[in-house]
């Protein structure tokens, strides 16, 4: 018999190892230093990638039986569900990539994320800051 809190954990670790793979620089506010080296693909085939990651990742989130989960993992449940049609109504109502590109924002925060923190000695994040 399969265990629905421990199904939901795993579905909420793959969302959350995928997104973040798919943005490093948010991978890298995480402090996840893998990622100090990687800027994001800024591809118009990448958004439309990323809505289809999210339309699937919704159905997944909705298709959990909330009975099954406890009180605590309920609230996650709701929170991820009602997030994820949020970034979706963003990104294909509301289409702010188009009203507001986000290049130059990206930028800033791919130098000052690296340079702002102190995890590691300035030669090692500015050898980061390059590669990325």
């Amino acid at each position: 018999m399969s265990n629905p809190e421990k199904e939901f954990e795993r579905l909420e670790k793959r969302f959350f190892d995928e997104w973040v793979e798919r943005n490093p620089l948010l991978g890298t506010s995480f402090g996840l230093h893998k990622y100090d080296d990687r800027m994001p693909d800024g591809r118009p085939q990448k958004d439309e990638d990323d809505v289809r990651f999210l339309r699937r990742s919704l159905e997944e989130f909705e298709a959990v039986n909330p009975k099954g989960l406890s009180p605590t993992r309920q609230v996650d449940r709701e929170l991820a569900v009602h997030t994820l049609r949020l970034w979706l109504f963003e990104r294909e109502e509301l289409r702010l990539g188009e009203i507001n590109p986000e290049a130059p924002h990206v930028v800033g925060r791919a130098l000052f994320q690296i340079l702002s923190r102190h995890y590691a000695p300035l030669k090692e994040r500015l050898r980061s800051l390059y590669k990325r």
